[in-house]
């Protein structure tokens, strides 16, 4: 039996783009979450998630992280929550 993919198997894939999401994006395809970090030089893969939740977790990090701050625990936890609920609040129907 061969492994991956049917020959000619086309792999659907969803993107999800958003303004909160700043230079990532998250792709969906039919076995898992791919965050994806826009850069100068093209597309770099920041991670594989079996969940959006998990995928969206990192993406939170990653923002914070990318603001180069100094904080404390408390403050950093604060941020951490501050741009969680932005996405929160993004997908309230």
């Amino acid at each position: 039996m061969e492994r991956g993919r049917q020959k000619g198997k086309i792999k659907n894939v969803v993107t999800i783009e958003d303004p909160l999401f700043g230079k990532y994006k998250i792709q969906e395809d039919d076995n898992c979450y791919t965050l994806v970090e826009n850069t100068e030089k093209g597309t770099s893969v920041v991670g594989y998630y079996t969940m959006l939740g998990n995928a969206l977790d990192q993406l939170a990090h990653n923002l914070l992280i990318n603001k180069n701050g100094t904080y404390t625990l408390e403050g950093y936890i604060k941020e951490y929550k501050q741009i969680v609920n932005e996405f929160k609040q993004a997908i309230k129907l």
